[in-house]
C-alpha cells in the first residue's frame, strides 16, 4: 500500500454577498456539486458527509478519492473545516473554507490537504503521483471557478 499526498491552496474574489457565500459553501450537498468527476455526496451521520469520485485513469494507475469527512462551522468568523473520519474510505482530508469580505463582495480561500491510500506497485509511485496531483489541482480549481459563477447569477454545478 502506498501514499500519495496532494495538498491544494487557492482563493477567487466573488461580487457575492458574504452570507451567500458561506450559504451555499455549508450547504455540503449544493457545494458539491460544483465538483467536477463527483460520483456521490452522501450524509453519514450528524455534520459528516461520505465523497466518492470518479475513477481517473492512464495506463495502468486508476485513481479514486473515497472519504467521510466531519463538517466543523464557524459562523462568526466564516469558516467552514473538516477533518476525516478515521478508517472509512481509502483517503484522509483535512481542509477549510475561509471567506472574507472585499469591497466588492467576498473571497473564498479553499484549502485541502488529500492522501490517498493505493494498492499499486512501487514501481508506479511516480506516476500514480503526478496524476494524482495534476487531477487534484485541476478538480479543485474548477470548484473555485465553479462555486465563483454560481454565486454571480451562473449556473456553475456539474452534471
Amino acid at each position: 500500500m502506498i501514499e500519495l499526498r496532494s495538498q491544494f491552496q487557492g482563493a477567487v474574489d466573488v461580487a457575492a454577498t458574504p452570507e451567500a457565500a458561506y450559504a451555499l459553501v455549508c450547504d455540503v450537498r449544493e457545494s458539491g456539486r460544483h465538483v467536477s468527476g463527483l460520483e456521490s455526496v452522501e450524509p453519514h451521520g450528524e455534520d459528516a458527509w461520505r465523497w466518492l469520485t470518479r475513477k481517473v485513469g492512464a495506463g495502468k494507475v486508476s485513481l479514486y478519492v473515497d472519504y467521510t469527512i466531519r463538517y466543523t462551522r464557524d459562523d462568526a468568523a466564516r469558516t467552514l473545516r473538516w477533518e476525516s473520519l478515521p478508517g472509512l474510505g481509502n483517503s484522509e482530508l483535512h481542509g477549510s473554507w475561509t471567506l472574507t469580505p472585499t469591497p466588492r463582495g467576498v473571497r473564498l480561500a479553499l484549502h485541502n490537504d488529500l492522501t490517498l491510500r493505493m494498492g499499486i506497485p512501487r514501481l508506479l509511485k511516480k506516476p500514480a503521483e503526478v496524476l494524482f496531483a495534476r487531477e487534484n489541482t485541476r478538480i479543485l480549481e474548477g470548484y473555485l471557478q465553479n462555486v465563483k459563477t454560481t454565486l454571480e447569477g451562473g449556473d456553475g454545478r456539474r452534471r
